[in-house]
């Protein structure tokens, strides 16, 4: 169980491998982690980035990427990914790739060379 927040800080505990259990106004509001669409890094925290909402969690990606299941794959040192949304893999130029998104703003990541071959 992990205590997370968002940037307006609505206080949320996270539950792995089952439901999401968010505290707004007296009331508990439960999200399914498989509605994660992506995490990012952000120091010792990292950001947990649903359709069209973001939360703050203080612990780092690796301590959450040994949580998640095997629907999020690590694309690049500071993301992990829902492979459930990614929309389209994207061949930039210079061997460079990228992956984007169902979300609601289309979110493009950058992909590491190591990780290629996991999304193939």
């Amino acid at each position: 169980m992990t205590i997370i927040h968002n940037f307006t800080n609505i206080y949320i505990i996270l539950f792995f491998k089952a439901k999401c259990e968010s505290q707004v106004n007296n009331r508990i509001i439960f999200v399914d982690h498989k509605d994660i669409y992506y995490l990012k890094a952000d120091n010792k925290y990292t950001e947990v980035h649903l359709f069209d909402k973001s939360y703050l969690v203080n612990m780092t990606l690796a301590e959450l990427e040994g949580k998640l299941g095997a629907d999020f794959i690590r694309l690049h040192r500071s993301n992990l990914v829902n492979r459930n949304y990614i929309k389209e893999i994207i061949k930039l130029l210079s061997r460079k790739w990228i992956v984007r998104l169902t979300d609601k703003i289309g979110t493009e990541l950058p992909v590491s060379r190591e990780s290629h071959d996991k999304l193939l």
